[in-house]
């Protein structure tokens, strides 16, 4: 994400709200954007070199300029639909963790969702088989207010743990010790948390931790439960 556009996600934030991660969703969801392409490429081509062949009916010959028309806009009209929204719903998804909150802006028209941190009592990870194969997941938020669901995640698991050392943070009291340290990556994304934050072999803690997936609720971005 640019600084423009986090800019413009964040704002009227307070000033002293920070970004500790801004990521989007694994890129293994445009497998099927690129498999769509190439069929769509294939089925095109086989359309226009048989339109092309010299043929002995005088309808279809008057009528091939209209019928290779006809297919090069069919085809532009199926990338648009399988391929590039697919693709800009993807590019334009992101998922923001602040000192104050957890964001997920959907690449849709929709607005913005967010979960302020003092208010979230949970944080769970589901993962699918395939999803494992690319250490990505579903990471549910559930908070006072409702839940938010982040589908794909980056490195499901070192983003929960995360979120959940910035919600004790959050909290009054906890004590002030710069969450803010070195920078590193998550899922190719930067990040930049403190030097207490757990590694990617720390266990969540007992009641609100990286724990076992619960059934989802009002899931959305084609979320997956467990």
């Amino acid at each position: 994400m640019t600084s423009r556009a986090l800019r413009r996600l964040l704002r009227g934030a307070d000033p002293h709200e920070s970004v500790l991660v801004s990521t989007r969703p694994r890129a293994h969801r445009l497998v099927r954007p690129v498999i769509a392409l190439a069929l769509i490429g294939a089925i095109t081509g086989f359309a226009l070199g048989w339109l092309s062949r010299r043929h002995a009916d005088p309808v279809l010959v008057s009528m091939q300029p209209v019928l290779l028309l006809a297919v090069a806009i069919g085809a532009l009209a199926a990338v648009g639909v399988f391929v590039l929204r697919p693709f800009l719903r993807w590019r334009r998804t992101r998922y923001v963790l602040t000192s104050a909150r957890v964001i997920r802006r959907d690449g849709g028209r929709r607005g913005p969702a967010e979960v302020w941190l003092p208010s979230v009592l949970h944080v769970h990870v589901a993962q699918t088989a395939g999803q494992r194969l690319v250490r990505a997941g579903d990471l549910y938020i559930d908070s006072v207010g409702g839940r938010l669901v982040l589908p794909d995640a980056p490195h499901v698991r070192r983003f929960a743990e995360i979120v959940d050392r910035a919600v004790d943070r959050s909290r009054p009291g906890y004590p002030a010790a710069g969450f803010l340290g070195g920078a590193g990556q998550l899922g190719g994304e930067s990040y930049a948390p403190g030097p207490d934050v757990p590694g990617p072999g720390a266990a969540g803690r007992a009641g609100r931790g990286v724990g076992p997936a619960v059934p989802p609720v009002a899931m959305s971005g084609g979320a997956r439960g467990r």
